[in-house]
This record gives C-alpha cells, structure tokens and sequence, in this order.
C-alpha cells in the first residue's frame, strides 16, 4: 500500500491535470487517515474536491480535521467504500 500511495501523491503533485480512478484516492485517503499523515491526506482530498467541486464543503472538514490532527472526529464522519462496495 506505501508503493500505491506514494504513486498516488506523486502523481498529483507531479501532473496536476492527472485524473485518477475515485477508488484509487479513495483507498490512498484512507491510508493517510489510518497513518495519520495530513499532509498526504490534504494532498489526496484537495484532489478529489478539484474532481468533484460538489463535495467541496465537505472536503474543506475533512482538510481542516485532518490539520488540526483530530484523527478520532475524521475517523468517525467518513466511511470508506472498497471497491468490491463493502465499508472498511
């Protein structure tokens, strides 16, 4: 999953017009919350918010959690689909 996720930030801070698969920053943004590192997760979520400018208040609660290293609050307000459709 580090390989994935690596690829995933890379990507985007490399190739700002790239467009990746929801499930892909879906995954990779779960790994940043379970790993605690906000910096990736701000990276990832500010992505998915350009992808999808309907979920910006959302993202922006998300981004000021994760800033302000409330791990425990974002945990509990976002649920995560995996690709086969079962919460993780």
């Amino acid at each position: 999953m580090d390989i994935l996720s690596d690829f995933i930030v890379d990507a985007i801070n490399k190739r700002p017009d790239v467009r990746l698969q929801p499930d892909y920053l879906n995954t990779a943004l779960y790994y940043f919350l379970t790993h605690k590192d906000s910096e990736s997760f701000v990276i990832v979520a500010e992505k998915i918010k350009e992808m999808n400018p309907q979920l910006s208040e959302d993202i922006d609660v998300l981004v000021d959690l994760a800033e302000k290293g409330r791990w425990e609050v974002l945990s509990n307000l976002v649920e995560f689909q995996t690709p086969a459709g079962s919460a993780l």
